[in-house]
């Protein structure tokens, strides 16, 4: 707690922090979003969130203005990268306003590729996951390998899924870079 007392603070995010945003593709027109932990204590009015710096038209915030309730409660804003131009990309987010003696500045950071990449699977289940990769522009079709390996036993791995398509294939059910696989569709 700053300056003791009364006097109005933020929480959460830090000031100083860095968010990554993580990879973007050029050939996506969807962004990559994180959600942002917003916590003040003793905000006495609207608080300001805007997005500046070098690459500040590569990141946005879904809200630009919060009340002071909502910072005090702790409230959630979304932070969304996307760039058509390829590489490394940074701006800061500043939230200000409040009473707050100073703004508190977030630096953003984020990557934009043109290639093929395997991103972390999510929302994984007993049964199922989303698979998710970033799409290269030259790409006329892909290859998805999905195996099994339990790691406690010399039996070797198993295969689960191994598939090459240039379209979405009819169990899918998502498609560009983004795909539901449920286990129970391959054993």
């Amino acid at each position: 707690m700053p300056d003791g007392g009364d006097a109005p603070y933020i929480e959460a995010p830090r000031n100083g922090s860095t968010v990554d945003m993580g990879i973007a593709s050029v050939n996506s027109s969807s962004p990559v979003t994180v959600q942002l932990s917003v916590r003040g204590r003793n905000i006495e009015s609207t608080v300001s969130v805007e997005v500046g710096g070098n690459d500040s038209e590569c990141f946005s915030v879904n809200r630009r203005e919060l009340t002071a309730d909502e910072v005090n409660n702790g409230t959630t804003v979304e932070l969304a990268y996307r760039s058509s131009v390829v590489g490394s990309h940074e701006a800061v987010l500043e939230i200000s306003g409040g009473g707050l003696k100073s703004p508190i500045i977030v630096n953003l950071k984020g990557q934009a590729i043109d290639d093929f990449v395997a991103l972390p699977a999510k929302d994984i289940t007993k049964n199922s996951f989303v698979a998710v990769w970033t799409p290269k522009s030259e790409a006329t079709d892909y290859e998805l390998n999905v195996w099994y390996d339990d790691y406690s036993s010399s039996v070797p791995e198993k295969d689960i899924l191994d598939v090459t398509f240039s379209s979405k294939p009819d169990s899918w059910d998502l498609w560009r870079g983004i795909l539901l696989l449920n286990r129970e569709n391959y054993d």
